[in-house]
């Protein structure tokens, strides 16, 4: 991934030869500018709050929510270094308040003070964030468990950045919400042991 700024390229053809590079195999976008509140974990990436949802007996459940963010100077809130994962993670309570402690890829805490981030900060318009992502996920039928990334503009808004079926992922949220499923998970069980038998 990279930021192109326009007074990097002398001219048009400069750029057309950075793309042919990619081939077909690559997506332009906007700088997203996110809001203060989740600059503030790190402002050089943009930092998306994984919402997981579950369809279960033909309803979509919002089960729980993780911030992911970068670190100084990476542009993106996951970055590979030697082959590693580096994260970090926070969970994000129903009502858009954070959680008291900050994950990294290895599943190893320290309080969310050494951040120097104040607790009593919350995502703006989290609920209508979760709204986005039960919506989304209706429109995948064939898909029962989807993370969508949504991040927060900085008018407030809920911007989706991507929406994630193959590998929603399970351990990061889990480090930071526990269980999975949580109270849903022997009905999810039952559930699947039921569509087994047919």
């Amino acid at each position: 991934m990279e930021i192109w700024k326009k007074d990097k390229w002398e001219n048009i053809q400069q750029l057309k030869e950075k793309l042919l590079v990619f081939s077909d195999n690559y997506v332009i976008q906007e700088i997203i500018k996110q809001h203060d509140v989740l600059s503030r974990f790190n402002n050089s990436s943009v930092n998306p709050v994984r919402i997981m949802t579950l369809r279960l007996n033909d309803k979509i459940i919002y089960l729980h929510s993780t911030l992911r963010f970068g670190t100084p100077g990476a542009i993106t809130d996951i970055r590979f270094e030697g082959g590693k994962e580096i994260a970090h993670l926070i969970k994000v309570n129903p009502d858009g308040t954070f959680g008291t402690k900050v994950y990294n890829a290895d599943g190893l805490s320290c309080p969310i003070e050494k951040y120097n981030i104040n607790q009593s900060l919350v995502v703006p318009n989290h609920g209508k964030a979760i709204e986005m992502a039960i919506k989304i996920h209706e429109g995948l039928q064939h898909f029962d468990l989807v993370g969508s990334d949504i991040t927060i503009t900085s008018d407030g808004q809920p911007l989706m950045i991507e929406y994630n079926v193959f590998w929603p992922g399970i351990t990061f949220p889990q480090f930071c919400n526990g269980p999975l499923f949580g109270d849903l998970t022997e009905t999810v069980i039952s559930s699947v042991m039921k569509k087994r038998k047919k």
